[in-house]
């Protein structure tokens, strides 16, 4: 019968492989808090707004890029036409976002990782991969073909 492993045995045996995995989970975590905090703070939009006051063409920061201007112009006409606006908020930071990406995008890939690790297992072995693994038949002579005899006798 085969011994289970302690999980730190394995971890000693494996450790650039338990490190590796380590510092690509630190970069996912690293990776999410990022997005988290591009995705918050103070934020601004300059809105282009018509004659009647119905918002035409909105664009992100304070000013109108020159691609931004080209592009509105060929579109729309004249930018002297419309008035301008910027439109601030503060974006608050999405802290339950963020917990539950940080939570579950690691333990998907566990799992995702686990999953192609069975497949695999089970399409390169088949049934030897989960077949627990068997044991000796009894030799003649041990005591096993014949009856039991106690050693009070």
């Amino acid at each position: 019968m085969a011994s289970i492993e302690n999980v730190a045995d394995v971890i000693r045996r494996h450790s650039t492989a338990a490190m590796l995995v380590l510092v690509g989970f630190v970069l996912i975590e690293i990776q999410i808090l990022a997005i988290a905090v591009m995705k918050s703070g103070h934020k601004s939009t300059l809105e282009v707004v018509d004659e009647k006051g119905q918002i035409v063409y909105e664009s992100e920061g304070t000013t109108l890029s020159v691609f931004d201007k080209q592009y509105f112009e060929k579109n729309f006409g004249p930018l002297s036409k419309y008035t301008t606006r910027i439109n601030n908020k503060d974006v608050p930071f999405p802290f339950r976002a963020w917990f539950f990406a940080a939570v579950g995008l690691p333990i998907g890939v566990v799992f995702l990782v686990s999953f192609i690790i069975k497949a695999f297992a089970n399409l390169l072995y088949g049934e030897k991969a989960h077949a627990p693994p068997q044991e000796e038949a009894p030799r003649p002579g041990n005591g096993a073909d014949g009856p039991a005899i106690s050693p009070m006798e």
